[in-house]
């Protein structure tokens, strides 16, 4: 499968001539200049920051809860996260990305983050007194399933915004600020269950949802411009 992927890449046809640039800096500054260029730059990087930081913050500490606060079975977790909740998961891309080509992006992306700042309620249910396996297996597949559609919408948005002349540079960057968010958000998570308790944590988990589509909201014309591309596509095909 990898060979025949390289050999298609090989063969296939350049349909963007790459922009000139003394050195590999020269070209990725010349990313970085186009992308702040733009109107509303700051507004579309916040975006790309908190609209999954909901997501992260109560996945950032899902299997602890589960072992330590729960008092589930390391065997149980186990099987459930890396069976059931990776099938929901890819369940939710598949399912997300069919909604894609019927939904403008915007929409998308306000739906599905909405249910995935959501998808923690199972995990609140269980820390409020919600037991057995079948509470494991709403809370783990809830969170995996609505993890998936925020995340296809999510990738479709940051494809989008690319220039395709710096699609890898640009993208590369985008992926980066969203990483940087997960990152600073773990060490407040074991802060927060530590000193407050698994309800408060995932009630903050719901909370951090909102700051993502209150930024959404505040672009929503922006989102034009993706729907007016892709309705040419459409019409060229």
């Amino acid at each position: 499968a990898r060979g025949a992927g390289l050999i298609g890449t090989a063969i296939a046809p350049e349909q963007i001539t790459p922009p000139a640039g003394k050195s590999l800096l020269d070209t990725y500054l010349q990313a970085v200049r186009e992308l702040l260029s733009r109107p509303k730059v700051w507004h579309w990087l916040v975006l790309i920051l908190v609209y999954k930081l909901g997501n992260a913050f109560a996945l950032s500490l899902s299997s602890t809860f589960l072992l330590r606060g729960a008092g589930y079975a390391l065997s149980d977790v186990g099987w459930v996260n890396k069976v059931f909740g990776l099938g929901a998961t890819l369940v939710g891309a598949f399912v997300g990305g069919l909604l894609l080509e019927r939904w403008p992006l915007w929409r998308a992306l306000l739906v599905f983050g909405i249910l995935q700042g959501l998808g923690a309620m199972g995990f609140l249910a269980i820390a409020l007194g919600w037991h057995g396996f079948a509470a494991l297996i709403v809370a783990v597949g809830a969170e995996n399933l609505t993890s998936g559609l925020g995340t296809g919408a999510f990738v479709a948005l940051l494809m989008a915004l690319c220039d395709r002349r710096f699609s890898a540079t640009q993208y590369a960057v985008f992926s980066a600020l969203d990483s940087a968010g997960r990152v600073f958000i773990g060490p407040l998570a074991g802060f927060v269950a530590a000193d407050y308790g698994w309800q408060t944590y995932f009630v903050l988990s719901l909370i951090c949802a909102v700051p993502g589509l209150l930024v959404l909201m505040m672009l929503r014309p922006q989102f034009d411009q993706f729907d007016r591309f892709r309705g040419n596509a459409a019409t060229s095909t």
